[in-house]
């Protein structure tokens, strides 16, 4: 039935990136599971689109962790990961010896386009308007 109004899909030609995006903030293995399924969402898009694209993969975790999270292991960066993909990272962290957990950002890419593993502790200060 065409009613005069088309789709996006149908207006599509080339796809430079696809971006999958999680926020959680919690630490229970339903968590945990969630994101997994967004990664696989993301792994499925890698075989069935038409497309030779970048795929990005980030996650604001906002729990305190005792080290700094990957979500994908050697066998998805060495088969449909190599050369397009790239995980974008954030969350808490407890380092040894201080008081309180810092906020990181991540980036691991395993494409040669983007920066290849760097993490960064973030700098900005918030300060109450009172």
């Amino acid at each position: 039935m065409n009613d005069g109004k088309s789709n996006i899909k149908d207006k599509v030609t080339d796809v430079a990136a696809v971006i999958e995006l999680k926020f959680s903030g919690g630490a229970s293995q339903s968590v945990e599971n969630f994101i997994k399924a967004d990664k696989n969402k993301l792994k499925q898009y890698s075989y069935h689109l038409p497309y030779d694209c970048q795929y990005y993969f980030g996650v604001i975790y906002e729990t305190e962790c005792d080290e700094w999270t990957h979500w994908f292991d050697k066998r998805s960066t060495d088969n449909w990961g190599k050369g397009c993909l790239t995980e974008l990272n954030a969350g808490y962290l407890i380092n040894a010896g201080d008081l309180e957990s810092k906020m990181y950002f991540g980036v691991k890419s395993y494409n040669q386009w983007n920066i290849q593993d760097e993490m960064n502790q973030c700098k900005i200060k918030f300060m109450s308007a009172a």
